[in-house]
């Protein structure tokens, strides 16, 4: 080590030295150990013993004046700290916390030393009235003058709250002036102290609220107190009673009969007798007195009122005495028995009915007597039914029909109601059965089932011969009704077709008798041909629906399929319809796919035949406007559809339009004329070809008709 190095040494040995004077008066044994480290060159350990010191020369200072309460020796620090008061020192001008006892930091939970750190905010609850400012408040009404007492709420390390009682004042510790604070907890204490209030409002509350008057008195009979159902009973007030020998709600003749046994009640025997107490109104009541002495010498006496025991107790046997009554004087067979079969009692209607007397009948067993033991019920005999029923497999309440024997061996037939009795327990003691003579019932009951039984076979021959004549009856309704409908339609499709008929024939007629003129210009001639010519084919089209309809009825109608061109079908039908379609001034549309629909195989004249029935009940029907006809190919054939902005249907006439002789009204068919055969044609050709055709429209908007046939596409 070198000069210079040791001399730095010996010279922070001698400040550590100074300190030590100047803060203690003594060199303490860790800065001894700083300054032979420090003369040895260890520097390290020299500064940790010079911290030590340090800390432990300022924790003398904090704890000087609890030294100082030792005197000339230690018996007053050991006085500090053995009472079982919480002891507080605080320095009279801060108020810091010069030092605790004991019983002080255990009961807060700190070690001492972490206790003198603390203020007061650290162990007290800081609730409303308990925080520091408080504390401080208090600590300086002491210094103000005097003792100072007070409850404190108090903190423990873990945050537990605890209460305590304190006494304040200023003294002297040496030289020092300070604040000492002496505190008891008191939490238990108010504890018991709540516990005790509560007790005693329970018990006040039980003593007003019992249903039993309560007397209190001493062993001179005295009354002390009493409850107010004692008012009730009595019809005295508690003042009337109070301070009275209880003697008084007692008459004479009561008290002869039944003496006040003070001698047992004072050895300590309770009493409970039944009495009669005074009314104030007159009269007397019936109670049930219970007289006891307790722990502090005095009697008490529970009163209780029996009027309404006395009174059912009079009703229970008014009503066990009509009960009897009705058993002996009933119509039922009354039994009751051991829960082994044994008959213990038996009323009057029962001995009469099966001829014994009460002698032999009682303490038998009830399949030894009424019961045949050779019959059996539910597969059992009446000995091991009885023991399932009532004995093994319990049920409060049974109900059964059987057969029973009288004494002579007559049979009776018995409807038995059986009630189980039990105890407490749940056990069971006793059953009563009521038995009723259903004999007579019983075999008018057998003949008429067997009546019934007759009368229900012939009764079901009869129903269904109803079943068979009423099926019958509304076949022929039903057929009458659609006679009388069919005959409606033929004979309206008959007028009509009369008109359809005598109109184009009139026009044939009379157009050849004009023709038969040799003057006749030719001009007229050619026109009156013409309209000959076009009567003539409105009658062929007339008398073919007409054949069309009877083939349809009849069955006979087929189809001659054949290669088509489909799209020139319906182009011809279009173009044979435009001219009157821009006579009527109406626009006449097709629509069909850009590419050839090609061929198809097909009845055409039918197809045809379809399409100029719908193109032409259009253009009959429609004033102005259009009408477009459509064509395309489906998955498995063709699609058509025929629109038109005309006169339209009404809704509940859409499903007449298919039926056959009927248009949409009669105004219709008076109005535009036809047969009303068209449509129902249309669909029957339509059905043939294994399509279906269905109608949409608005009246007063128009109407769209659309089919779908099944057709084979063929290249030849």
């Amino acid at each position: 080590m070198t000069k210079n190095k040791k001399i730095q040494i010996y010279t922070l040995a001698y400040l550590l030295f100074s300190v030590s004077w100047l803060l203690l008066w003594t060199i303490p044994e860790q800065m001894a150990y700083a300054i032979y480290f420090a003369l040895s060159g260890q520097l390290a350990f020299s500064i940790a013993f010079v911290w030590l010191s340090l800390h432990n020369i300022l924790l003398k200072r904090k704890t000087e004046i609890g030294y100082k309460l030792q005197g000339e020796g230690i018996t007053y620090r050991e006085i500090f700290d053995a009472t079982s008061d919480a002891i507080y020192i605080h320095d009279f001008e801060t108020l810091e916390l010069l030092d605790v006892n004991v019983t002080a930091y255990t009961q807060h939970g700190f070690p001492y030393h972490e206790m003198l750190d603390l203020s007061v905010l650290d162990f007290s609850s800081g609730e409303p009235g308990y925080n520091e400012k408080d504390a401080v408040i208090l600590l300086e009404s002491v210094k103000a003058g005097g003792n100072v007492s007070f409850k404190w709420q108090d903190k423990r390390k873990n945050g537990e709250f605890f209460w305590t009682m304190n006494r304040a004042k200023v003294t002297t510790i040496g030289e020092k002036k300070c604040i000492m604070v002496i505190a008891r907890d008191i939490t238990e204490e108010l504890r018991q102290k709540e516990a005790l209030r509560s007790n005693e409002i329970r018990y006040q509350e039980l003593f007003e609220q019992a249903s039993d008057g309560i007397l209190v008195g001493v062993d001179t009979g005295v009354i002390v107190a009493s409850n107010t159902r004692i008012e009730e009973i009595t019809g005295y007030t508690l003042d009337e009673i109070v301070g009275q020998n209880i003697k008084m709600l007692f008459a004479n003749h009561e008290m002869n009969n039944k003496p006040l046994r003070y001698d047992l009640i004072l050895a300590g025997k309770t009493l409970i007798v039944e009495r009669m107490i005074k009314h104030k109104l007159g009269g007397e009541v019936p109670i049930e007195m219970s007289t006891k002495m307790v722990s502090d010498g005095r009697l008490l006496s529970f009163l209780r009122d029996l009027t309404d025991r006395k009174q059912i107790q009079f009703e229970l046997e008014k009503s066990e005495l009509k009960y009897r009554e009705l058993i002996e004087n009933s119509n039922s067979v009354i039994l009751k028995l051991t829960p082994d079969g044994k008959i213990t009692f038996a009323n009057e209607y029962a001995l009469h009915l099966f001829g014994y007397t009460e002698e032999e009948l009682l303490d038998s067993y009830l399949w030894e007597s009424i019961l045949d033991q050779s019959q059996s019920f539910e597969g059992l005999n009446m000995k091991d039914w009885f023991y399932r029923v009532f004995v093994k497999n319990v049920s409060k309440y049974h109900t059964f029909d059987n057969w029973n024997q009288t004494k002579n061996k007559e049979n009776k037939f018995m409807h038995w109601t059986n009630n189980a009795m039990y105890d407490t327990n749940g056990k069971l003691t006793e059953i009563v059965t009521v038995g009723n003579d259903k004999t007579e019932l019983k075999i008018t009951y057998d003949k008429l089932l067997e009546k019934e039984e007759i009368l229900e076979k012939k009764n079901t021959s009869l129903q269904l011969q109803n079943a068979y004549i009423s099926e019958i009856n509304k076949e022929l309704k039903d057929a009458k009704q659609q006679a009388e409908r069919n005959d409606v339609m033929k004979t309206s499709f008959l007028q009509n077709i009369s008109h359809e008929i005598r109109t184009p024939l009139n026009g044939i007629v009379g157009f050849s008798e004009l023709l038969a003129d040799p003057d006749l210009e030719h001009s007229d001639r050619k026109e009156f041909t013409d309209l000959i010519i076009e009567s003539s084919r409105s009658l062929l089209t007339l008398v073919n629906d007409l054949l069309d309809i009877s083939r349809i009825e009849s069955g006979t109608v087929k189809l001659y399929k054949r290669p088509s061109d489909v799209g020139s079908l319906v182009d011809r039908v279009y173009r044979f319809f435009k001219s009157a379609a821009e006579a009527k001034n109406i626009e006449l549309k097709l629509r069909m796919p850009s590419q050839k629909i090609g061929l198809y195989m097909v009845d055409e004249d039918r197809l045809k035949q379809v399409l100029v029935n719908l193109i032409g009940n259009a253009l009959k029907f429609t004033t102005k406007g259009h009408i477009q006809i459509t064509c395309s190919k489906t998955t498995d054939g063709l699609f058509f559809e025929v629109s038109d902005t005309g006169i339209g249907i009404l809704e509940e006439n859409l499903h007449k339009v298919f039926e056959r002789f009927k248009q949409a009204s009669n105004n219709t068919a008076q109005e535009y004329g036809g047969s009303g055969l068209g449509l129902t044609i249309s669909k029957a050709i339509v059905i043939l070809m294994e399509g279906d055709i269905t109608v949409k429209s608005t009246y007063g908007e128009g109407a769209s008709f659309s089919f779908n046939i099944k057709a084979e596409q063929t290249d030849k």
